[in-house]
């Protein structure tokens, strides 16, 4: 239960999700070669169906730019990014192609999954042209976290689908509905920041 005294919320929280990053199982990837994996998606996929240990994937900075995919069979994912020089993921899905909840960059599905020093961008879309927004984030596992992660966007930034989660310390950015969905969320010591449409 979150605690009522704000005094207290810091060592909740690092209590609460602080053990997730002292895993035995981490997966490095590095963008330029030096990791375990090169993509985040491969790393994803390296980790089996029905996962019941908690792994944290280390993301090493650069721009990754491909759609990742967290199912709901793989369940106590981390994605933890570099405090100094944090990875953005971006892809250039849009609503026409994929449906609006199916654009996101990054589909967190699974239970028990945390995001740590992320930033995760959906390109400014073409007014011209229906259907162009683009998702950053769309959260339909139960139980999930973020902490320290920037989410930037227009419309459809964060589709907060289904399930609950809990944002503390981050950044939401966008323009018209850009917090959306039926999930139950708290946002804690989060900046949501509405930027002006054309």
């Amino acid at each position: 239960m979150i605690p009522a005294d704000k005094s207290q919320l810091e060592s909740w929280f690092e209590t609460a999700v602080g053990n997730a990053s002292s895993s035995s199982k981490v997966i490095n990837v590095r963008v330029y070669g030096s990791g375990d994996f090169k993509t985040v998606t491969d790393a994803i996929n390296s980790i089996p169906s029905g996962n019941k240990e908690r792994v944290v994937v280390s993301i090493g900075p650069g721009n990754y730019t491909k759609k990742i995919t967290i199912g709901k069979d793989k369940p106590f994912i981390t994605l933890l990014g570099d405090l100094d020089n944090m990875p953005v993921l971006v892809f250039n899905g849009t609503a026409k192609t994929y449906g609006t909840i199916d654009s996101a960059t990054l589909i967190a599905d699974a239970a028990n999954f945390y995001g740590v020093n992320l930033k995760n961008s959906a390109p400014r879309p073409d007014e011209k042209r229906e259907g162009a927004q683009v998702v950053a984030v769309r959260v339909g596992g139960d139980a999930l976290a973020f902490y320290n992660c920037k989410f930037y966007g227009f419309q459809d930034t964060v589709c907060d689908y289904r399930g609950r989660r809990f944002f503390k310390d981050c950044y939401i950015e966008g323009t018209i509905d850009f917090i959306f969905g039926r999930g139950k969320s708290i946002y804690l010591n989060t900046e949501i920041h509405v930027i002006p449409g054309d």
